[in-house]
């Protein structure tokens, strides 16, 4: 049991971290009064500009109070994915809410998420990338305009390394079901791993799972009773036939007989790394595809033609060391 004197010192700690938060709050409710009557407070008008004086999305707010000789837990977290979005989210949440109590669930056996599941031939991203990567952890090293999905992958897994972000993830656990309480104010979780079902619960999930992990076979009548090698872009076998270059996922398939199927973003990716030394290759589409212009316009267009030159090689160089110029060059972008 608890003396009088600790529990007499509790109540005094959390008074005085109630009077705290109810000062801020009456601070906040200030602001909020002054925005909506325009500056106008008790019928005079501020003629001086409004400044913001309290932070609110970006303000460091702890989630844990400690309360000798009591633990109160304000709130938990749970992020659902550990592809590149569940990565910042991890990033940002513990820099700006200290202490926090942080699970990533990922259904993989590595970090990743897009670029840990997609391995096929040409695999690349069609956003330039010098702009397509953190804006707090730049990379000056990119060896092309247009990255290949593994040299992205490494740069992921590089940043996670360095703002240790693999403590917060479980592996293999795929979260199959989330339902809201109302009465205890949390989500009630679901997760398999392994076979089994495990129950966590939290005060806020994230939902940083993607909308492109979710492939299937087409319905096509005999598919199943094909002899030959059966391939899915988004579940490749990359041990299937020769030698694996490790910058662009790419195998020789010289002299294969290759029939492609759809023309989506990845058979466009596909199909021209086939075509080049295939012996044959037939493509199936069903309708239309459309090519928008380059990301960027007439200046991405520029650097495209200029990527694929030795001139380009130089002015990698030139970036990597000079972080001024990288700066210049990805606002350009933008």
């Amino acid at each position: 049991m608890f003396s009088a004197e600790i529990v007499r010192q509790a109540a005094r700690d959390l008074k005085k971290w109630s009077l705290k938060t109810r000062n801020y709050s009456n601070k906040v409710q200030e602001t909020v009064k002054m925005t909506q009557t325009n500056g106008v407070t008790n019928g005079v008008n501020r003629t001086a500009p409004f400044v913001l004086k309290h932070k609110t999305v970006d303000y460091p707010h702890p989630i844990k109070e400690l309360f000798p000789p009591l633990f109160i837990l304000i709130a938990q977290v749970i992020v659902i994915g550990a592809g590149v979005s569940g990565i910042l989210a991890a990033i940002r949440l513990q820099q700006y809410i200290p202490g926090i109590d942080l699970t990533i669930y990922e259904k993989n056996p590595a970090l990743g998420g897009t670029w840990f599941e997609n391995r096929y031939p040409g695999l690349a991203c069609d956003i330039p990338s010098h702009v397509y990567q953190y804006t707090f952890e730049h990379n000056t090293q990119w060896s092309s305009f247009f990255s290949g999905g593994p040299e992205i992958l490494e740069y992921v897994k590089s940043v996670a390394k360095k703002y240790k972000i693999e403590k917060y993830i479980t592996y293999n656990s795929k979260v199959c079901e989330a339902v809201w309480n109302e009465d205890e104010g949390k989500w009630k979780v679901k997760v398999q791993t392994d076979g089994q079902v495990k129950d966590d619960d939290c005060n806020v999930l994230f939902s940083a799972s993607g909308v492109l992990n979710a492939w299937k076979w087409p319905d096509i009548l005999g598919l199943k009773d094909f002899k030959g090698k059966l391939l899915h872009s988004a579940d490749w076998d990359t041990e299937w036939y020769n030698r694996l270059n490790l910058c662009t996922n790419d195998r020789d398939y010289t002299g294969k007989s290759v029939a492609v199927i759809g023309c989506g973003s990845s058979a466009i990716q596909i199909l021209p790394k086939m075509q080049k030394v295939c012996s044959k290759v037939d493509h199936y589409v069903r309708g239309k595809t459309y090519l928008s212009y380059p990301f960027g316009g007439d200046f991405s267009k520029k650097v495209i033609e200029r990527d694929m030159t030795a001139m380009n090689c130089i002015t990698l160089q030139i970036l990597a060391n000079d972080s001024q110029i990288h700066r210049r060059r990805e606002e350009s972008v933008c």
